[in-house]
């Protein structure tokens, strides 16, 4: 600015540059504000504010111990505990003085009769900036996850191809923000597969033309880009082929993705249980007691405002068991609510809609005009108001009400989980099925639906000293073992829930199991095995639940040894002529899972371990036998952390990329 105008001040401090740039904003804004109607809206990139400020992350300058992981999940939720870091975006929009003149007085002028007779002066003036904070997560609740099915996902660009929100975007190692983690590019979270390049950073075109497209705010189709999707931290890795939709966020720079996988993104399971009048709900009886878990993100029912203690709940069940009384004393008067999107503004004519488009005046626009060329204060309109607007034709909207306006709920999901929980109710039978699961040591089952309910039963005999309720100290020594409900509670984003979808086309009939990783001896521990179910119509099939059952560790694996040496105890019989068994001190008998895993192994510090860490000559030879096949992974998002011995006393860590 100061060459253009080539005036410069001398400045002494930063502060003084700020205040000589602000200086040049009015005049600068003078023509965007004589154009009047034109209101230019600017978002910014993501940004990280911390969601419980605390003095957690001063260990990283060696001020505090750090705290274990475990120990921030026994955290997790505690008033005042560490919540990690929220990602945000801020928008913003100029704010003009409407008036195209102003008297000689109100500037402090000299009047002068002669030069300016009317005492008046022709103004441009910039009031100021009008401005918001918006939550990441909020924009992301604007996609419903359970209409993009499992595996399915949703992310958003800014105008420089950098991730908004990603379903693999990174952006804390342990409890430390990445230096760059609001510029993760696209291609650095949509990971290509091409056998003929493995090699980093290999510039796939499909990929970069839907890149191009997006930061143009295009819309477009990229269907059957393959993929390489990772899960449990990278340690399984998968290949996908996936489809691509992308359109523009109207009045944002943003362009929003939607991607489904093409052997079961086309269709999903649909439907549930219609509630009206003619149908009696009792949330009791759908769900009688505490074994039921919906997935924590998604928006089933929630009110518009709080601030009463009828509308705060402890958890997503309570809040949805409220919900459904309110359905059942209301019925066919409940009100379901508006949407959380909002419809974009009429515009005059026919067309798409655009930020600068003439629009439909609204009932208050034109009170507001007639107000102006009229001199009528608003104060002042009598009761024939409403009858005056209903004869000039205009929609108005009915006047809204505190009481039955004020909440939301999503009826598609909500009906949904009702259907759910009446096919579920199976969990809830005192019928008892302990002597068949005790057989094959199954101590829990558990299903997870589309709709993001997960209900579980126990089989396991509880032990007589055992409580279930724990002590709010912690012992770093001796920590509590969560219980399955707890960590497992997201139902189609859970890895075992996606697993098993995908290993269906392998093998429809199938079971995928896993063990914790690196359990060594560590008992007790459980095998989790879990099946897809899937619904077919017409030739059509897609993923409607998962069911799964918790294994005793020690009761699996003896039940394995036991089929290995056969029905005499000797073993089976090779080509040879060689009887072989798990049994023979000669033979290390291991299972692995799909990704090479060790599920059962007689040695205990191997069980959950990598198998190219034990014998990587026989991997190699069962990839060459195409048993298993290898899969080149980078991740572009990692960080090292550098530690800089300054003193013996004092450690600095730092991050690079």
């Amino acid at each position: 600015m100061a060459c253009e105008t080539k005036v410069f001040y001398p400045c002494d401090t930063l502060a003084e540059v700020k205040e000589q740039v602000l200086k040049y904003i009015p005049v600068m804004a003078r023509p965007l504000v004589l154009l009047r109607e034109t209101h230019p809206v600017r978002w910014t990139g993501v940004y990280a504010d911390i969601e419980v400020p605390n003095d957690r992350s001063l260990w990283v300058i060696g001020l505090k111990k750090p705290t274990t992981r475990k120990r921030i999940h026994e955290l997790q939720g505690k008033e005042g505990s560490f919540k990690g870091y929220k990602l945000m975006t801020s928008v913003s929009i100029p704010v003009y003085n409407k008036k195209n003149h102003t008297t000689i007085e109100v500037l402090g002028l000299k009047p002068n009769e002669i030069a300016n007779p009317f005492g008046q002066v022709r103004i441009a003036e910039l009031l100021g900036v009008a401005g918001t904070d918006v939550p990441i997560a909020e924009i992301e609740k604007l996609i419903p996850p359970y209409k993009l099915g499992v595996n399915g996902y949703s992310f958003a660009v800014n105008n420089n191809g950098y991730i908004l929100y990603h379903p693999d975007l990174r952006p804390m190692f342990q409890e430390i923000l990445k230096p760059n983690y609001n510029s993760v590019d696209l291609a650095e979270v949509e990971l290509i597969h091409n056998e003929k390049h493995e090699e980093p950073r290999y510039n796939d075109t499909k990929l970069f033309e839907m890149r191009k497209e997006m930061v143009d705010q295009k819309e477009g189709i990229k269907p059957g880009l393959t993929v390489k999707v990772h899960m449990d931290d990278m340690k399984r890795v998968t290949i996908r082929e996936q489809d691509y939709f992308y359109c523009n966020i109207s009045n944002t720079p943003f362009s929003l993705g939607i991607v489904m996988p093409s052997n079961y993104g086309k269709y999903r399971v649909s439907g549930g249980l219609e509630l009206n009048q003619n149908r009696h709900i009792d949330a009791n009886k759908i769900f009688p007691d505490d074994r039921w878990k919906l997935h924590p993100d998604w928006v089933y029912c929630e009110y518009n405002y709080a601030g009463t203690d009828d509308r705060k709940f402890d958890s997503p069940e309570k809040n949805m068991k409220h919900f459904l009384e309110r359905l059942a004393d209301e019925k066919a008067s409940f009100n379901w609510g508006q949407s959380r999107v909002r419809p974009l503004p009429k515009c005059q004519g026919n067309g798409f809609y655009q930020a600068d488009c003439p629009k439909l005046l609204e009932k208050r626009e034109v009170e507001d005009e007639d107000n102006l060329e009229g001199g009528v204060e608003s104060d002042d309109l009598g009761e024939d108001e409403d009858e005056v607007v209903e004869e000039s034709g205009l929609d108005v909207e009915e006047p809204f009400d505190p009481i039955i306006n004020k909440g939301f709920c999503d009826k598609e999901l909500v009906q949904a989980l009702v259907l759910d929980g009446e096919v579920t109710k199976v969990f809830t039978d005192r019928k008892s099925r302990k002597d068949l699961f005790k057989q094959f040591g199954i101590e829990l089952s558990f299903v997870a639906t589309r709709s993001g309910l997960t209900r579980w039963e126990e089989h396991k005999e509880k032990d007589e000293f055992a409580t279930d309720e724990y002590d709010d100290g912690y012992d770093p020594d001796n920590p509590r073992e969560p219980h399955f409900s707890e960590v497992n509670n997201e139902a189609t984003d859970e890895v075992w829930y996606k697993r098993a979808v995908d290993y269906h086309y392998n093998n429809p009939d199938s079971f995928v199991f896993s063990v914790p990783f690196d359990i060594g001896d560590k008992r007790p521990t459980t095998v989790t095995a879990t099946h897809a179910i899937y619904k077919e119509m017409n030739g059509r099939k897609a993923p409607a639940a998962v069911v799964g059952v918790q294994i005793d560790y020690d009761k699996f694996a003896q039940n394995f040894m036991d089929v290995t040496t056969g029905s005499g105890g000797a073993g089976y019989k090779t080509q040879s002529g060689e009887m072989l068994s798990c049994q023979n001190e000669t033979i290390e008998c291991y299972v692995l899972d799909n990704n090479g895993f060790v599920a059962i192994s007689e040695d205990p510090s191997n069980i959950g371990k990598f198998f190219g860490e034990i014998d990587g000559t026989i991997l190699n030879s069962l990839e060459t036998s195409a048993v298993f096949k290898k899969i080149k992974i980078y991740d572009y998002q990692a960080i090292c952390l550098e530690m800089l011995m300054m003193e013996a006393r004092n450690i600095v860590l730092t991050t690079f990329n």
